[in-house]
């Protein structure tokens, strides 16, 4: 945000496209593609597009302070919802 002299929406959007892109590098790099599962992969489209479009309808609707918040708490959130389930995977 400094560096690059964005706003915390631009900030946002260019980190999940980078991080998207590394993904997708990674994901193709690391799998034969003759072996992928396209049906997985169609559904697993069809539930990003989805997440995008209702993610676009939420952005218009709430500030970016109020999402940033919330954001941080699901974040939050998911780490420990990770971490009881690695825990309960060691016990």
């Amino acid at each position: 945000m400094v560096f690059g002299k964005m706003n915390p929406k631009q900030a946002v959007v260019n980190s999940l496209f980078l991080i998207g892109v590394k993904s997708l590098i990674g994901f193709l790099v690391s799998h034969n593609l003759m072996e992928l599962d396209l049906v997985l992969l169609g559904k697993l489209l069809l539930i990003v597009l989805l997440g995008m479009y209702f993610g676009r309808k939420l952005h218009q609707k709430i500030e970016a302070q109020r999402l940033k918040t919330i954001f941080g708490y699901f974040v939050l959130g998911m780490g420990f919802f990770i971490l009881l389930k690695e825990w309960m995977a060691i016990n």
